[in-house]
C-alpha cells in the first residue's frame, strides 16, 4: 500500500522539499499500463524531479541492479558477501523488500545466513543449488515468497529441498 510513501510525500512537500513530488508521482505511475496516455506526461515530471539518492559512499561493487517501486529502491541484486555485510546501511537506507542473490561460495551463504536484517525481506531469490544454510537462517521465518531457479537432477536433492523448506512457514503458493 503506498499510504506511508504518500504521507512522506506530504511531508516533504509541506517543507518544500521536491522529492515529495517525486515519489507521489512515482506512487501514481505505479498502478498505470504502459500504453496509459496519462503515464508519458507524469513520467517526464518525475524524471525532472530531485529523487532519494540512498546508497552513496558505497564502494564500487555495489549491486549488480536494483529497482525502484513507488519512488524508493524495493529490490537488490548482489553478491550475498556484500549484502551481508552492507545489509545494516542498505536497509536503513531504504524499504529492500527483494533480494536476489548472486552465485556464491559456501562460506558466504553462512554469513547471509547469520545475517539478522533478513527479516525485512519479503522475497528471496536463489539461483543456486539450493544450500540448506540459507533457507534454515532463522531470520527467514516471515519470507512470503521464495524464488528458486534450480536444477535439480537427483530425487535425494529434490528432498533435500523439501526438508529445507519446511520451516519456512510463511510461504505463500504462487
Amino acid at each position: 500500500a503506498p499510504a506511508p510513501r504518500l504521507a512522506l510525500a506530504r511531508h516533504l512537500t509541506a517543507g518544500g522539499d521536491p522529492r515529495g513530488e517525486h515519489v507521489r508521482l512515482a506512487c501514481a505511475l505505479e498502478p498505470l499500463e504502459l500504453d496509459d496516455p496519462a503515464r508519458a506526461a507524469l513520467a517526464d515530471r518525475a524524471a525532472r524531479l530531485p529523487s532519494f539518492a540512498f546508497f552513496t559512499n558505497i564502494d564500487r561493487d555495489f549491486p549488480h541492479s536494483y529497482q525502484v517501486r513507488r519512488g524508493f529502491v524495493d529490490e537488490l541484486a548482489c553478491s550475498a558477501a556484500w549484502f551481508a555485510h552492507e545489509a545494516e546501511r542498505l536497509m536503513r537506507a531504504a524499504p529492500i523488500r527483494v533480494f536476489d542473490v548472486s552465485p556464491y561460495a559456501a562460506a558466504e551463504g553462512s554469513r547471509l545466513a547469520a545475517c539478522p536484517e533478513l527479516r525485512k525481506l519479503r522475497r528471496l531469490k536463489l539461483h543456486v543449488a539450493c544450500d540448506d544454510v540459507i533457507l534454515a537462517s532463522p531470520h527467514l521465518a516471515g519470507l512470503r515468497e521464495l524464488e528458486l531457479s534450480l536444477q535439480l537432477w537427483e530425487p535425494a536433492a529434490v528432498a533435500g529441498l523439501a526438508r529445507a523448506l519446511r520451516p519456512l512457514q510463511g510461504l505463500r503458493e504462487g
